[in-house]
């Protein structure tokens, strides 16, 4: 079942779909569904947090990698370490089918 994409505003949303459709022709559908999770998480909170960021070789591990990664942390409830490791792993494995 393929769900219908909600819109990001972020430019880099984009191109983080395609990655996630690139990698996906190897994971099961639980599995991409994480990464989609993940894909509309990241752009969401630069758009939020630092919308000067409008390509790729903007972003800087700190602070946007580890600003987003706080920001999951900080969430109330807080997030289970296992869902944020998971979001750490997708995040390195999008970014390295971009590279």
């Amino acid at each position: 079942m393929t769900r219908e994409r909600r819109p990001l505003s972020h430019p880099l949303a984009d191109v983080f779909w395609r990655a996630v459709d690139s990698i996906a022709t190897s994971l099961s559908p639980d599995t991409v569904r994480g990464y989609r999770a993940t894909t509309c998480s990241f752009p969401r909170y630069l758009g939020t947090d630092h919308h000067q960021i409008h390509s790729l070789q903007q972003l800087r591990r700190d602070p946007h990698i580890l600003g987003w990664l706080a920001h999951l942390r900080s969430r109330t409830p807080p997030i289970v370490l296992a869902t944020h490791v998971n979001n750490v792993v997708r995040l390195r494995h999008i970014l390295e089918e971009l590279a």
